[in-house]
């Protein structure tokens, strides 16, 4: 049965706009777009959609909760935090990503938590009931060898890149990113400008470096015209020439 939550309330929403959504996120789904239909209908009937506010846990490392999750719309942010408390940012996922392929290797922990970095909406998937249909039709597992090899690619470049390059290119590249994923042009502005709601010590755990670090390499990006600073988020005023700052 399809459900809709509101984080901290229930959404009322007619069954059928919840079956429609399920449908549309699953052709959309990097991972299933390319399924069959008989294939993706079932999986429909055991999905749920929740509505997460922003800074919700989505997903831990509850070993009991084996699901995964096609992100609708927001941004989802797959971090850890170590016995110090300090904070490491793997990924930022956006609009049609399936998270966690781990969760198809059975008895596997999660090495990750899953937070809403936005307000999102998520639909959840009982890894179990995906696994058996990859298992009774293994052409689809296809799909998921491309995924997962396309991911470790683009992985090795990120280590590449946190290895080889300095704050200033990093923080632009972060900030590129976020603007891709989950940017909107910024209130009253005609010009194009993005708007990224997102504060200073979230940008530093990314980054992972300090606040003062990322609050320098910021201003540096205000002076050369690229940004505006704001309380909790960044406007992008040149997206052409903050990606060259990211090389």
């Amino acid at each position: 049965m399809t459900q809709v939550v509101k984080a901290g309330t229930h959404a009322r929403v007619p069954a059928r706009d919840q079956a429609a959504l399920i449908a549309r996120a699953l052709t959309w789904c990097e991972l299933f777009s390319q399924w069959p239909d008989a294939q993706r209908q079932v999986l429909q009937q055991q999905a749920r959609v929740v509505r997460y506010s922003r800074r919700t846990l989505v997903l831990s490392h509850d070993a009991h909760c084996r699901e995964l999750l096609c992100v609708v719309n927001g941004c989802i942010e797959v971090s850890c935090v170590n016995a110090d408390g300090n904070k490491y940012v793997n990924a930022l996922v956006g609009p049609s990503s399936t998270l966690p392929m781990v969760r198809l290797l059975r008895d596997r922990p999660l090495t990750y938590s899953y937070y809403a970095l936005l307000d999102s909406t998520i639909v959840h998937l009982p890894a179990d009931t995906v696994r058996d249909q990859l298992d009774a039709h293994p052409i689809l597992w296809r799909h998921v060898a491309e995924l997962v090899m396309h991911r470790q690619r683009n992985s090795l470049a990120a280590l590449r890149k946190q290895l080889l390059s300095s704050n200033r290119q990093r923080l632009a590249g972060i900030l590129a990113d976020l603007a891709h994923i989950h940017g909107r042009n910024a209130k009253g502005d005609d010009e194009g400008h993005v708007s990224i709601e997102i504060n200073q010590s979230d940008l530093a755990a990314m980054l992972g470096a300090t606040r003062q670090t990322v609050n320098k390499e910021l201003h540096r990006l205000m002076q050369l015209g690229i940004v505006d600073i704001a309380y909790g988020r960044i406007v992008v005023r040149d997206m052409d020439q903050l990606r060259q700052q990211a090389g």
